[in-house]
């Protein structure tokens, strides 16, 4: 479930805060479920836990999580409304993408049967 690659150019703390913030979205981490604590992620995952810590610290500024003092750190409910920014963002990205793409004369075909293939499989990146 909570899982890392050490060889990733990724830092450990992004690594940690993508798959926290995965889990949430696809609901295998439920609202006020709680979470590890971040001794035991650390030790589960043999990082340091300041890392665990920034990667939570992360995740509780941008409205996954919440944290109980003394209790530990549990996910937040998203509404209508985070949800609608957070696609916002992906739409943002993807107009990126696309713009770079036609820059490298890559056609709308080729684009979208990929848009098509990758989200048909659920492909993680």
């Amino acid at each position: 479930m909570y899982q890392v690659d050490i060889r990733s150019r990724i830092p450990i703390y992004e690594q940690m805060y993508e798959n926290i913030r995965r889990l949430i979205l696809e609901g295998h981490i439920k609202e006020d479920e709680q979470l590890p604590s971040i001794r035991e992620l650390a030790s589960l995952l043999t990082v340091n836990p300041n890392t665990i810590q920034k990667a939570f610290k992360q995740l509780e500024q941008d409205g996954y999580i919440y944290a109980l003092q003394g209790r530990g750190n549990f996910a937040k409910k998203l509404d209508i409304q985070y949800r609608n920014q957070e696609i916002e963002g992906i739409k943002l990205k993807l107009k990126e993408t696309i713009l770079e793409a036609k820059l490298l004369n890559v056609s709308l075909e080729i684009l979208s049967d990929y848009l098509i293939e990758v989200y048909k499989r659920g492909e993680n990146r």
